[in-house]
């Protein structure tokens, strides 16, 4: 194993191993160790109540850790919600109706590769006047070119995101949801496309439950692209969450289909910390694959201010066919800036 190797396994035993500082101002873990006070039976001392709790910011941040702790309570629906808002995940993203802005910052080491630099932003504004039917989607406005996207998700390797569009929301309902997009993608070659996204929400049980996504893209020069993706989750306990995620492409422009799959296994210490474990694969162009890639990878996410301000460490290793399957590590360190209703 190489230096580097050596050095991005050290810090993936660090981060498993709960080396990662947790000493941030007003944190409190799901299960608190509280001393044990016990007055004498003769005492007439009155009740102690403590001055924090007559404090705006205290009442501020118990409500946000009771609604917390509320959302792990309740069944997997809403715990897999909570997990996507917490790490930004873009189905979150698609189907919000608030105003965001996210810029996202950072930089990616890769073994045997120069670093890359990570410098995003997206934005999603809500038109007035439309009943939440509409609004303004920009996506990657400073870094529109896909080879700078991480590349070591199950999405793999994809160009078809678009950079500006109107949204318009057809149908939208707890469980089911309708959109409609007339956009411009401004990386080369530059185009225009219109696409349709729908998706269905099953819940199985309160322990379990099904996310089908379709997509259907037309662009004026690669053609049609259509993305399904099928997602289960699976509530472990009451703070670890279990997801498998499958998708399959097709574009007009290549041959073959590219299916890819991740199983990732969260794991939540608090309202601002989270662990992250993601295994998968996946494989242009099958049948006739020539790029296999697969990956194994560790986030450590970090809530870091209030709760607009997050950060990532990100060890990884991935083996692509293209060096015969051999070992590639890379880290990576992010900032995530969210502007707009994140709560």
């Amino acid at each position: 194993m190489t230096r580097a190797g050596q050095w991005v396994v050290a810090v993936l035993l660090v981060a498993a191993g709960g080396w990662i500082p947790s000493g941030l101002a007003g944190e409190t873990t799901h299960a608190p160790v509280l001393p044990d006070i016990t007055l004498p039976a003769s005492s007439n001392a009155p009740a102690y109540t403590p001055w924090c709790t007559n404090n705006p910011t205290y009442r501020s941040t118990s409500n946000r850790l009771a609604r917390w702790h509320s959302k792990w309570s309740s069944n997997v629906v809403d715990v897999a919600e909570y997990i996507d808002r917490f790490y930004g995940e873009e189905r979150l993203e698609d189907e919000s109706n608030d105003t965001r802005i996210k810029l996202s910052g950072g930089i990616q080491f890769r073994e045997e590769d120069s670093p890359k630099y990570i410098h995003r932003i997206n934005l999603r504004l809500q038109l007035p006047y439309t009943s939440k039917k509409l609004k303004l989607v920009f996506e990657d406005i400073v870094d529109p070119d896909p080879e700078d996207r991480d590349q070591f998700d199950a999405v793999g390797l994809n160009n078809t995101d678009p950079n500006a569009a109107l949204r318009y929301s057809i149908k939208e309902k707890r469980k089911v949801r309708i959109d409609a997009d007339l956009g411009a993608r401004f990386s080369s070659p530059w185009q225009l496309y219109l696409r349709l996204r729908g998706t269905r929400l099953y819940e199985i049980t309160p322990k379990w439950d099904a996310r089908l996504t379709q997509k259907v893209t037309w662009f004026t020069d690669d053609g049609w692209v259509t993305l399904s993706e099928v997602q289960f989750n699976k509530k472990m306990g009451w703070d670890w969450l279990l997801r498998f995620n499958s998708e399959l492409e097709w574009r007009q422009d290549r041959d073959g289909v590219r299916p890819a799959q991740q199983v990732s296994v969260f794991k939540t210490f608090s309202r601002r910390r989270s662990l992250r474990l993601d295994v998968g694969g996946s494989w242009p162009e099958y049948p006739d694959v020539v790029d296999r890639r697969y990956y194994v990878s560790l986030t450590h996410r970090r809530l870091v201010h209030s709760n607009w301000l997050y950060f990532e460490i990100k060890p990884g290793v991935e083996f692509p066919e293209e060096d015969e399957y051999d070992e590639r590590f890379y880290l990576k360190f992010q900032f995530d800036l969210i502007l707009g209703k994140v709560d």
